[in-house]
């Protein structure tokens, strides 16, 4: 397995098919987590890495409590990296690790979506927009929003 770092050149990068991999998850609850937990999940992001020669896994980040707002700790650190460029894809274990609410994972992923990202679940593999917009049961409006700015 490959190992990067947050200052890997990118222009090298973007002239192969290498991946900078930046891994996610959640582990319940602040006051429980163990080494243990983080040791556990984050492996479970190393062997997916590992069945992709040309990922490199520049970092991992993590959240404690699922929650339904976006706006924590770690989700804020990835948005960040995700605008300095310095991965291609989010890994996690399953999409809805952004929120319990599919609109706010709807507009977290096209953030992301919009900076060039693609997200990887390992439950379900890579999913384009099209894709999460129709495994979230998105609302009305929200749907209406997607439709509108496809059309742009």
């Amino acid at each position: 397995m490959k190992f990067g770092y947050e200052k890997y050149n990118t222009e090298i990068i973007s002239e192969t098919d290498t991946k900078r991999i930046c891994g996610y998850f959640v582990v319940s609850d602040l006051h429980k987590v163990t080494p243990a937990d983080i040791r556990l999940r984050t492996e479970e992001l190393l062997d997916e890495v590992a069945n992709h020669e040309e990922w490199i896994l520049e970092s991992v980040v993590w959240d404690a409590n699922h929650k339904v707002d976006t706006n924590r700790e770690g989700l804020n650190l990835i948005l960040e990296k995700a605008k300095n460029n310095e991965f291609d894809i989010l890994l996690m274990h399953h999409i809805t690790l952004i929120s319990r609410q599919g609109g706010k994972t709807f507009d977290y992923a096209l953030e992301l979506t919009k900076l060039k990202k693609a997200i990887y679940s390992i439950v379900e593999g890579m999913r384009s927009l099209d894709e999460l917009a129709e495994t979230l049961h998105l609302s009305v409006a929200k749907r209406k929003q997607y439709e509108d700015l496809k059309r742009l």
